[in-house]
């Protein structure tokens, strides 16, 4: 199989001297399902968050497609990257404008994602605005709400590469288990590269490659 992502000597500092990310190299197949465990801040998320290009690394490069990746213009890495990140933002427009994110969707493909999900019922009216403060004219959403909603617009746009970190973690612990493994298996795809952060052991079950990160670095890697 094709190496769609490659990571070479990456090492990641922030201002204060602190190294996120400690001198590592991944390389990731197309179609790969890749689940990434280890405590909080030792470096997974701002990894995502380099490869996504929210992030540049201190040192090393990062190959997308065999191009590095500050070569992609934010349009490019908007089109090839659905990433949920701890702190995502909606959009304060309607739910069905959320869902479409920009692109030319129909409404059976934004219907059909609400439906694969079983959205809570709040969310199943597209035409509802979405209020990022509590208004008597907006939607106002809870987390696991707004989660599902991100969650739709993932399996919507059918983006290449998929970056999960922690996306179902304003669910209750029945749901959650749920939507994840049903999503999952949703977006599982020989033609789509999916990175899960997760603090769930049970999510290692789908995934093809397991690593396990510890101070900046992959300390072990396998599978379930």
């Amino acid at each position: 199989m094709e190496n769609i992502i490659e990571l070479k000597h990456i090492t990641k500092n922030f201002d204060d001297n602190f190294t996120a990310v400690d001198d590592f190299n991944l390389e990731v197949q197309r179609g790969e399902f890749v689940t990434f465990l280890g405590p909080s801040g030792c470096g997974k998320t701002t990894t995502l968050r380099m490869i996504a290009g929210f992030e540049m690394p201190t040192e090393g490069e990062i190959l997308l497609n065999g191009t590095e990746i500050s070569q992609y213009t934010k349009a490019d890495l908007t089109k090839f990257f659905g990433v949920i990140h701890q702190d995502f933002h909606l959009f304060p427009m309607s739910v069905r404008d959320n869902i479409r994110a920009g692109e030319e969707l129909s409404e059976e493909e934004i219907q059909n994602a609400v439906n694969q999900l079983e959205v809570r019922k709040k969310i199943r009216n597209l035409d509802q605005s979405i209020s990022r403060e509590f208004a008597d004219d907006g939607l106002v959403l809870s987390g696991g709400e707004s989660q599902q909603l991100m969650l739709a617009r993932i399996i919507a746009n059918r983006y290449p590469f998929v970056i999960l970190d922690e996306p179902t973690s304003a669910l209750d612990p029945l749901t959650e288990r749920k939507i994840n493994r049903y999503v999952m298996q949703t977006l599982a795809s020989p033609e789509r590269t999916i990175l899960f952060i997760s603090h769930r052991l049970f999510t290692t079950q789908l995934a093809d490659r397991i690593l396990v990160f510890d101070k900046g670095t992959i300390v072990e890697e396998g599978n379930h």
